[in-house]
């Protein structure tokens, strides 16, 4: 909701590019998504900035890239500093780019079509095309397989609910193609688990990620536990039982921690 109202009252946020000056948006970046807002901008804001709250960002995997988002557009920045180029830009909320593992192209977060599902665009902000279809339901922090041919999401819904949307968060995986998807933990019925994003191993067998099951408690942080879940037979543990709980796992580039 504070989405919205924020969308609605500024209409348009125009953000220049970090550090120096606005860079230019891609070429046809808002004009190859197939699909547009029907809210009208009436007027933009433009203004300089060299920083940001509540961004995600990623690597490149050549490690010479950083994507991030802020105020619902992507952007990319040199690693070493520099100015900032806009990679998508117009009314739909743009979040959480996730690199693919060839470097080609960056899965994000958008809403553009009316619903939060995952989108793909080029790495120089064209080509933007969905992935998935949601209507009623919502994905959040997209991670791809280490083979570029799946994306994990979280997914919830549908809407409207009379539960707390913390309530049952499950994972959900879908082929970079597209598709319906299917659900990847808990992968079993009325199991209200709710999950924080995932991480995975390089090989791609194991899936780590937060935790919880049961019903919605409040910001109860130590309710969450890490696990792994072995793609290959199914198998689950938990690997962290402290009392503060664990969150938001990233696996080390050599698997080893």
């Amino acid at each position: 909701m504070l989405r919205f109202l924020r969308r609605t009252a500024l209409l348009v946020l125009a953000v220049p590019g970090l550090a120096i000056a606005q860079a230019p948006v891609a070429a046809a970046a808002a004009a190859d998504t197939g699909t547009v807002l029907p809210i009208k901008p009436e007027r933009q804001l433009r203004f300089t900035t060299d920083e940001g709250t509540w961004m995600s960002l990623d690597v490149s995997p050549d490690g010479r890239t950083i994507i991030f988002d802020m105020l619902g557009d992507l952007y990319a920045l040199p690693i070493g500093g520099g100015k900032a180029t806009r990679l998508t830009s117009g009314m739909a909320w743009d979040g959480m780019p996730r690199w693919a593992p060839d470097g080609r192209t960056i899965a994000f977060v958008s809403d553009r079509d009316g619903s939060d599902n995952l989108w793909v665009v080029n790495a120089d902000g064209t080509g933007a095309r969905r992935l998935t279809k949601e209507v009623d339901n919502a994905l959040s922090s997209p991670v791809w397989t280490p083979d570029g041919q799946y994306l994990i999401a979280r997914r919830f819904g549908p809407y409207p609910s009379a539960e707390n949307y913390l309530t049952n968060v499950p994972l959900w995986i879908f082929h970079k193609d597209g598709g319906t998807g299917a659900e990847l933990y808990p992968a079993r019925a009325n199991a209200k688990t709710t999950n924080t994003g995932a991480t995975l191993s390089p090989d791609g067998r194991f899936v780590y990620f937060g935790s919880h099951a049961g019903g919605y408690g409040g910001e109860n942080l130590g309710a969450y536990q890490v696990i792994v879940l072995d793609r290959n037979n199914g198998q689950e543990r938990t690997i962290t039982a402290g009392a503060g709980g664990g969150l938001r796992p990233t696996a080390s580039p050599d698997g080893r921690w």
